[in-house]
Parts: structure tokens; sequence; C-alpha cells
């Protein structure tokens, strides 16, 4: 039997967290990070397919660098 490392167990609970708040965000009376929560589930289960292992890759790259500066990463999507 394998344990899992504190790195997986905090992944595990990570999706679990996000999971939970989206499925909350799909009813009246949802939070606000729940709603956001379900309105980004949805665009990424409409949209994954149709990028590749690296697309996907930058995509979470993104998302952190968008927690930590929300301005800039509006900056680089809206560049030419």
């Amino acid at each position: 039997m394998t344990t899992a490392t504190q790195p997986e167990q905090r992944s595990d609970y990570a999706l679990k967290h996000f999971l939970r708040l989206a499925r909350r965000g799909g009813g009246r009376g949802c939070s606000g990070g729940e709603c956001r929560s379900r309105h980004i589930a949805d665009a990424i289960v409409d949209n994954i397919c149709t990028l590749d292992d690296l697309a996907i890759d930058g995509l979470i790259e993104f998302l952190r660098g968008a927690k930590q500066n929300p301005e800039l990463a509006r900056d680089l999507i809206e560049r030419p």
C-alpha cells in the first residue's frame, strides 16, 4: 500500500474543495465564490478539449499569476 505525499493530499483536498464550490454554484442563493467557481468550471469543461497539453500547462501558470496580479493578467490577455 502506498501512502499519499503531502502535496498529493493537498492537491486532492484542493480539487474536492473546488468541486464542492462549483456544485453549489449551480443553484439559487449561491455565494459569489460558489457562482464564480461554477462559471470557471463550465468554461473549462466547454473548452478544454480544444487545448493541447502545452496550452493547459500555460493555463495553470496563468491562473497562478492572475491570482497574484489580476491587473497584469488582464494586460497580458489584451495585448496585441
